[in-house]
């Protein structure tokens, strides 16, 4: 595998912030409908963007999409729905202890954040799971 923890957690950042910042857009056009105003519209917004497009997308956002990103679960696979719904639950909470949430990350053995924990899913390069995937069908 090709990819230091330091830029795994780098482009992590980078897909959570274009995640947040096109969840807000969506947002934002609803509130501009008439849907969704106020404080609970985002946080609502933010507790289902992640998790359906991580479960729809098998594994992905757009951020993550983007930035080379893929969600797996311990069998290699795509989060299934409730670890997709335990992952987006924990973001907001995360999102509040920011530093604190990136070193446990970094000294994580998985590169793992609380939200990977309590899921029990690993972020990784999608190049890394392409590649891993082809080793596993050729053994």
């Amino acid at each position: 595998m090709h990819v230091s923890r330091t830029t795994l957690i780098i482009r992590r950042i980078g897909a959570w912030l274009l995640d947040t910042l096109l969840a807000f857009g969506a947002w934002f056009a609803l509130a501009l409908l008439g849907l969704g105003r106020g404080e609970d519209g985002m946080l609502l917004m933010q507790l289902l963007y992640f998790p359906l497009f991580e479960y729809l997308m098998r594994g992905q956002t757009p951020g993550k999409l983007l930035l080379g990103l893929s969600v797996i679960n311990r069998a290699g696979q795509p989060p299934s729905l409730l670890q997709a719904l335990l992952r987006g639950i924990t973001r907001p909470i995360e999102a509040a202890f920011g530093l604190i949430v990136v070193w446990l990350c970094a000294e994580s053995r998985y590169c793992q954040r609380p939200g990977d924990w309590l899921a029990r899913t690993y972020v990784m390069d999608t190049r890394d799971l392409r590649a891993l995937r082809q080793q596993l069908s050729e053994g």
